[in-house]
């Protein structure tokens, strides 16, 4: 169990580092006092993750998988996260009443993409990245744009587009799980080059799924949603989201 324990060390760091944001928002601490946790917590995880490179293992009955390409992404996430926070320390772009929570949901979103890296089961690979979009819906209204609220319209249009992915990712799930009866990316990738040459269902199903997930990450072809979330973000806002979730 200890060295279960050891496997998740950098996720333990960013969750305690979510805690102590959230404690220091309800103190009304200053933005600058939560870009200093932000700092350390995301400093002392990527160190964590380069201790951890070579390690191995697997936790949560196989759905989390620990090795050297998810240690890796965990790295430049994690290190993104400390650039980002140290180039908007100021948080000059954001609005002064807003300061408080930044730092916190952009800490949640980054925890939830760590966890993701690990993730090798559909639905807690869903459920990680649902955390970061979440979080990231939130805070893409937070700008400092006297007299216009171009924040809120590609706010509202984030939450309701990424509504939608997600219902579309959920129906394409049910058409995978229907034809491989598993949630394993091992399982399904061993299964699936087979049942696609019987179950014309089955290429729906992915394509509804990859649909999803590709719009939640920006990826081609789902990217559409891209001009107006920059447009409309603040810049740090907008460093994190071009960075990070890629």
């Amino acid at each position: 169990m200890r060295m279960q324990i050891n496997l998740i060390l950098p996720e333990i760091v960013l969750i305690v580092t979510v805690l102590m944001l959230f404690a220091a928002s309800l103190l009304k601490r200053k933005g600058k006092v939560k870009a200093a946790i932000v700092m350390a917590g995301s400093g002392l995880a990527s160190a964590l993750t380069l201790l951890s490179l070579f390690w191995s293992g697997s936790l949560f009955c196989g759905a989390y998988q620990i090795d050297v390409l998810s240690q890796l992404s965990k790295f430049f996430l994690t290190g993104g996260l400390f650039l980002v926070s140290y180039m908007s320390r100021d948080l000059a772009g954001i609005e002064e009443e807003m300061r408080n929570e930044f730092s916190f949901f952009l800490s949640l979103s980054t925890l939830g993409l760590v966890m993701m890296s690990s993730a090798v089961e559909l639905l807690t690979i869903l459920v990680c990245l649902e955390i970061s979009s979440y979080a990231l819906y939130v805070v893409i209204s937070f700008r400092l744009n006297p007299g216009q609220r171009q924040e809120v319209e590609a706010g509202i249009k984030y939450v309701i587009f990424g509504a939608a992915a997600t219902g579309i990712s959920l129906f394409g799930l049910s058409y995978v799980f229907a034809f491989c009866h598993s949630t394993y990316l091992v399982e399904i990738s061993r299964q699936m080059p087979e049942i696609i040459g019987a179950q014309s269902l089955a290429v729906i199903g992915m394509v509804l799924l990859l649909s999803g997930f590709f719009y939640k990450l920006a990826m081609f072809p789902m990217h559409a949603w891209t001009p107006d979330i920059y447009q409309g973000a603040s810049n740090e806002t907008t460093a994190f989201i071009a960075t990070l979730p890629k």
